[in-house]
């Protein structure tokens, strides 16, 4: 249940940064930075549970 409220939480503060850099850049480079930004924080993470998990 924890788990599934800060799935929600994340979300709405990723939906806040887009907003914020949106007024700064534009909503098209506002979410090309934000997509990217979320596939970097997940292939890092793929590759942490992999290194983590060897040990």
């Amino acid at each position: 249940m924890i788990r599934r409220s800060l799935i929600w939480k994340a979300l709405a503060y990723r939906v806040v940064a887009i907003a914020f850099t949106a007024i700064f850049t534009g909503i098209k480079t506002s979410l090309e930075i934000h997509i990217g930004l979320t596939l970097i924080y997940y292939l890092f993470d793929l590759g942490w549970e992999r290194i983590t998990s060897r040990r």
